[in-house]
């Protein structure tokens, strides 16, 4: 999948809970008028497992199930969400295990694209963007870039998750930090984050901050000529 901005690197691999905990958005939670996956389901359950090769395989699962080159990914992202996915993969990325916490940002950051409603889902599980700013900092391991293109595309795909993306404390540092010292790779997204927050005109004024505004100048500089 590629998102308007920036493009989505797939080199390589890239509900809510199950007690609906997430009120406001059971609330506004669609009947599903297509066939469910009983497979999804499946994985969703082996995302608790204490089996860590189980858990990553579930997670990668989740991930090609909602890739648009699955036939019915956007089918399967509305499941995947709704059947209480994204609280299960948030809690994974407080496992020390490095691959456990890629392969759930690369589902976090897939069931987010194009799909409104688990772009706010995520932005209102307890304490998941806290964890991916976190994520962002170099000594946090080397998933930075998974991180913040789950950022980027809450941002980009729902304007309604971008004042709590930006309120979250620590989520602009990491932003800037990625921008002016990861790879090329991980500065276009960290970049291209700051880029989708920056659509939401009511986060103008959070955003206009020297930080941010170095990290952009540093981006034009950066640039070749």
């Amino acid at each position: 999948s590629a998102p308007s901005s920036p493009p989505h690197p797939l080199a390589g691999r890239a509900g809510i809970s199950r007690a609906g905990s997430f009120s406001n958005l059971e609330d506004a939670k669609p009947d599903l008028d297509f066939e469910r996956d009983r497979n999804i389901e499946e994985k969703i359950e082996e995302l608790y497992s204490d089996d860590a090769r189980v858990v990553a395989s579930a997670a990668e699962y989740l991930f090609e199930k909602s890739h648009s080159s699955n036939p019915r990914s956007e089918q399967n992202k509305i499941q995947i969400g709704r059947d209480g996915a994204i609280l299960a993969l948030a809690n994974l990325l407080d496992r020390s295990d490095e691959n456990i916490r890629y392969q759930a940002l690369s589902a976090l950051s897939e069931i987010a694209f194009r799909d409104s409603w688990n772009c706010n889902a995520i932005a209102l599980c307890p304490g998941l963007l806290a964890k991916l700013a976190e994520l962002l900092h170099p000594n946090a391991g080397e998933t930075q870039e998974d991180a913040a293109l789950v950022i980027n595309n809450c941002a980009a795909f729902c304007e309604e998750a971008v004042p709590r993306i930006v309120a979250a404390p620590g989520m602009i540092e990491g932003l800037t930090g990625l921008a002016t010292t990861g790879q090329p790779s991980t500065r276009g997204i960290a970049i291209g984050a700051i880029n989708s927050l920056s659509r939401c005109e009511a986060c103008h004024a959070a955003l206009l901050r020297p930080d941010v505004l170095a990290a952009l100048w540093f981006t034009l500089c950066d640039e070749p000529a």
